[in-house]
């Protein structure tokens, strides 16, 4: 015996501790599943976002004026609605004329005078004078929406006939008493009037006004 186990090892045949004598394989990891078959749940948020998303995505694109309901058709033919390119929804390129409700967003404008050529505004003790002169937009701002809105008077705009664009002047309208359309919050149905002031050159002659009823709006032109 003693002679065959020193021929054993002579011929480098030595037992390894701890694993099993004839032929043994390591046995391959096992497979990982991939990571969406692992996390079924986060793959399942995952696919509601996209379908959103994607559904939002191509239901969007609606009107610029806000989200208020449509006015009836016993109301459409004397209101229109903002539009960006200086057009009325009505129809044509003619711009509504003075007296006739505009609507941007939640409010509803309605210009209901125009003055030109005024050196001065206000009272005898506050008062303004134009660096030009001042031409006066008398408007009615009606919420026609669900919520409060924010009415401010120097996201109005005016035009010429060339283009050429004017700010309300904030400064000259605070000098007009009981004037209600420079930084004023309307709730749901509430109406104000008031006065948007604009210095311009002596001699020029506004032709169109653009009402907002933010700045993020885009806004509703009528004809001065």
């Amino acid at each position: 015996m003693n002679d065959e186990n020193n021929t054993f090892q002579q011929q480098g045949h030595y037992p390894q501790q701890g694993y099993p004598q004839g032929g043994w394989q390591p046995q391959p990891p096992p497979k990982k599943k991939i990571w969406f078959l692992r996390h079924k749940f986060l793959t399942a948020i995952l696919a509601l976002v996209l379908i959103v998303g994607f559904g939002s995505a191509i239901g969007g694109g609606g009107s610029k004026g806000g989200d208020d309901a449509a006015p009836s058709s016993s109301s459409k033919s004397k209101t229109s609605e903002g539009n960006s390119d200086g057009g009325s929804k009505d129809g044509g390129d003619a711009l509504p004329a003075v007296g006739t409700p505009v609507r941007d967003g939640k409010f509803e404008f309605t210009i209901t005078k125009v003055e030109r050529g005024k050196k001065t505004v206000g009272q005898q003790y506050v008062s303004e004078t134009a660096q030009g002169e001042y031409t006066l937009v008398h408007v009615t701002v009606k919420n026609i929406g669900d919520q409060q809105q924010g009415l401010s008077d120097s996201d109005q705009k005016a035009m010429d006939a060339s283009g050429t664009q004017f700010s309300a002047d904030t400064m000259a309208g605070a000098s007009i008493q009981g004037n209600d359309v420079l930084f004023n919050q309307i709730n749901p149905g509430n109406q104000v009037k008031g006065v948007l002031v604009f210095d311009v050159p002596a001699g020029t002659k506004l032709t169109q006004i653009e009402l907002h009823d933010s700045m993020f709006s885009g806004g509703v032109k009528a004809a001065l």
